[in-house]
């Protein structure tokens, strides 16, 4: 629970081959700036462990000397972990698990304010702000929802059998993606907003220049609310969350804003 000198409490997720030490080093600045809002970030190790190598779907897209000291790195870091496994292209090993793990999570140490999550801890965050009231109603929506090169789990309208990742398709135009995409079944009520009493913002980040979720990804994502709700904030750079002050203060004001009644801005 949160202390009485605390305005806010946000749950921060990982991205895939993140633990919290890294993540937590990733977002410093981010932290250094909430705190003096005095908003706490707290981290979750993503549940999954990666025993091998071998298990990572793009395993064989890389060179041998190069990626076995990719992963020797990552081992160093302790950041074999993930929230889910993606065994064919719409197969998503553990998902439901991982959202498990987070709603038991928040029952013993929520309420939480908000929620943030990087990449596949985006695709994480945004399904339990979707269904944080349904999954566990003596839990309020979120205040806030920050959403970091994120993705809806969606497929090709002209692949009839889902066969095929759709991951490589990003044309430019948001028009052209999402009337040419639809969210898979199976993962389709979590990317679904509630209908009532919805009143979560979400605040959506994304790389001009990202190449592992292309910017299109995240859009589509944010179009799936009422824009009202939605702000997106663009960088100039990749697959990350930006350090610079310039940017993140932005972020920062327009979060507390939400988070913090405004009698204490």
């Amino acid at each position: 629970m949160s202390n009485s000198t605390s305005n806010g409490r946000i749950l921060c997720l990982p991205g895939f081959l993140q633990s919290v030490r890294v993540f937590a080093e990733k977002t410093t600045r981010l932290k250094e700036l909430f705190a003096e809002k005095k908003i706490e970030l707290e981290y979750l190790d993503p549940p999954r462990i990666i025993e091998s190598l071998q298990a990572l779907p793009y395993y064989n897209s890389l060179d041998k000397e190069e990626a076995d000291v990719m992963w020797k790195k990552t081992l160093a870091k302790d950041a074999n972990k993930c929230w889910f496994l993606v065994k064919d292209p719409h197969l998503y090993y553990g998902f439901e698990e991982a959202v498990q793990y987070i709603i038991d999570h928040i029952r013993v140490h929520g309420p939480y304010d908000g929620i943030l999550g990087f990449s596949q801890g985006c695709v994480m965050a945004t399904t339990i702000t979707n269904t944080i009231h349904e999954l566990l109603p003596s839990h309020p929506h979120f205040k806030v929802s920050i959403l970091a090169a994120g993705f809806a789990m969606t497929g090709r309208i002209d692949d009839e059998e889902m066969a095929h990742n759709d991951h490589s398709y990003h044309p430019e135009s948001l028009e052209e993606f999402q009337s040419s995409v639809r969210l898979l079944p199976a993962q389709e009520r979590y990317f679904t907003p509630p209908k009532d009493n919805f009143n979560t913002k979400l605040f959506f980040i994304f790389g001009r220049n990202d190449f592992v979720v292309p910017p299109i990804r995240t859009k589509y994502l944010a179009h799936l609310y009422d824009r009202r709700s939605t702000k997106l904030y663009e960088h100039n750079g990749g697959h990350f969350i930006p350090r610079e002050d310039e940017f993140l203060q932005q972020i920062v004001k327009d979060v507390s804003t939400v988070v913090i009644p405004t009698a204490k801005i």
